[in-house]
């Protein structure tokens, strides 16, 4: 009985390991997208310094970079609700191997007990 829940803790403990190395590129993912968002918040040089005199043409670029950044943004955060509804199915999945690792744990330690 001693080796069959040696056997299981191994198991389910290589399957809580696996379940976390599954999030670790997720949160790789999840950290590079925020990043980007975040850079793209910061205020620009454009939107800091007002004309002197007006530009047509520069107003132009400005409201192009203006619509570029804004379309950006918003697929950067398209992805990270993907990114982060994958974080949370796989720490759905991590949080039940865990149970299962340590629920075979308590039983082989009690199995231990009463031998």
């Amino acid at each position: 009985m001693r080796q069959r829940f040696e056997a299981l803790s191994k198991i389910t403990g290589l399957k809580w390991e696996e379940a976390l190395a599954k999030l670790h590129p997720v949160l790789s993912k999840e950290r590079k997208l925020r990043q980007a968002l975040s850079e793209l918040r910061k205020p620009s040089a454009h939107s800091l310094a007002a004309p002197t005199e007006f530009n047509a043409e520069r107003s132009g670029a400005i409201e192009i970079w203006e619509a570029w950044t804004a379309q950006r943004q918003q697929e950067l955060t398209s992805q990270l609700a993907l990114v982060l509804a994958e974080k949370e199915e796989i720490l759905q999945t991590a949080k039940h191997e865990f149970a299962r690792k340590e629920a075979v744990q308590l039983l082989r330690k009690a199995a231990a007990k009463s031998n």
